[in-house]
């Protein structure tokens, strides 16, 4: 309902300002297929509506350099939802730009449009483009980690469930990778895969940790 709200009055908002830059007659009867037949629409419901039900869980079994790895179910659907999080920069830049005076009428007669790219602009200016860089970097790397810490989590490695007929098979406890054959272990923590991140984007890259799977890659 909140999307729908959303796009909503943005067909309003576009109505009433191409009525005051070029005289288009307002009609302010914005009907349902108006908004429904807008494929960001859609995609946006797509986003915010998929998620696994709860009390559903399955496995999902793929290879991975001949390693056989099982994903939960739960686990996919949680990294899709992470998705989601641009719902936050969406309220970030609605902050920004409601703190511009009459920024509705300086559109209108400058012709210029108040959007994403110029609340970007404008918090990266001064001083402040150094705290915008900094957290932007530490989230990036705090949800590159999740990502990576779920890719290299296989569910075969579970203790304590129930686990499917593939998981019985040697390739799914045993794996090898460039040459080196270990048993897979869930040993990879949050806190670990974000330092992994950290050193990988910063080109240092030690060495002390490793993508195992092509997800993970």
């Amino acid at each position: 309902a909140m999307v729908y709200a959303r796009y909503w009055l943005s067909v309003l908002l576009k109505r009433i300002s191409g009525h005051l830059r070029y005289l288009v007659k307002l009609d302010t009867n914005v009907q349902m297929h108006h908004v429904l037949f807008q494929p960001s629409f859609l995609l946006e419901l797509v986003v915010c509506g998929l998620h696994v039900p709860p009390y559903v869980t399955f496995e999902i079994v793929t290879y991975s350099f001949e390693n056989l790895i099982a994903y939960r179910a739960e686990t996919m659907g949680v990294i899709f939802n992470t998705l989601r999080l641009y719902l936050i920069l969406r309220s970030v830049r609605d902050y920004i730009l409601s703190r511009i005076p009459m920024r509705y009428t300086i559109a209108s007669y400058s012709n210029a449009t108040f959007g994403s790219s110029f609340a970007f602009k404008k918090v990266m200016q001064g001083w402040m483009a150094v705290w915008v860089v900094l957290i932007m970097w530490f989230v990036s790397m705090a949800l590159a980690g999740y990502w990576f810490r779920a890719a290299e989590l296989s569910a075969c490695a579970i203790p304590d469930i129930q686990l499917s007929e593939a998981c019985m098979t040697d390739s799914a406890r045993w794996w090898s990778v460039g040459g080196t054959s270990f048993e897979k272990t869930n040993d990879l923590y949050i806190w670990n895969a974000m330092w992994f991140m950290f050193v990988t984007s910063s080109t240092v890259g030690y060495g002390d940790l490793e993508a195992t799977t092509n997800f993970g890659q």
